[in-house]
């Protein structure tokens, strides 16, 4: 089974979904290849007790992965894709990916420093190789959209317009 960017499960229509095929080792190379530039290990600590997730491995690469959810998800801003969230990477012996921050405050903006603790917001409480796609410095339909009105982002889902610039920050739903 797999999920879409919107946490709705879809059926794999593929012929052959055995975890060793191109695609996957692809996607895991890149995934690995991020690990190694970001250097983002860690040991934080969750955000939600349990949420949903699935692990994959080919035997030597093993992937935890926090699924999309609005209600119950790891990660339900609105600024980064839900989709591409890894909680950890394993290979080799060492753990790549995990949170790079201790909490997650909804007054703060992008991520401040607290003493010894990162505090980040909604939006930017994630972890692995998740992605903001932007045209031109906003959202998909950003331009376009009146105030109140609605726009696309990727991977997220429809949000409205609240504001005369845009906002990565904000957290907005419609």
């Amino acid at each position: 089974m797999h999920y879409n960017s919107f946490g709705n499960a879809i059926e794999d229509e593929r012929p052959d979904t055995n975890m060793r095929n191109s695609r996957f080792g692809t996607k895991l190379a890149v995934a690995l290849a991020w690990a190694t530039v970001g250097g983002l290990a860690g040991s934080g600590k969750l955000l939600a007790a349990d949420p949903p997730q699935a692990e994959i491995t080919n035997g030597q690469i093993k992937v935890k992965l926090y699924l999309p959810d609005a209600r119950n998800g790891f990660y339900r801003g609105t600024r980064f894709d839900w989709s591409g969230v890894i909680a950890s990477l394993e290979y080799n012996g060492h753990n790549y990916y995990g949170p790079w921050f201790n909490r997650v405050d909804p007054k703060v903006d992008d991520f401040r420093f607290e003493g010894a603790e990162i505090i980040a917001s909604p939006c930017s409480g994630v972890t692995g190789p998740v992605e903001e796609f932007q045209t031109h410095g906003s959202a998909l339909g950003w331009d376009e959209a009146k105030v109140g009105g609605t726009f696309i982002k990727i991977g997220v889902g429809v949000l409205r317009k609240g504001e005369a610039s845009y906002n990565f920050v904000n957290n907005t739903r419609s």
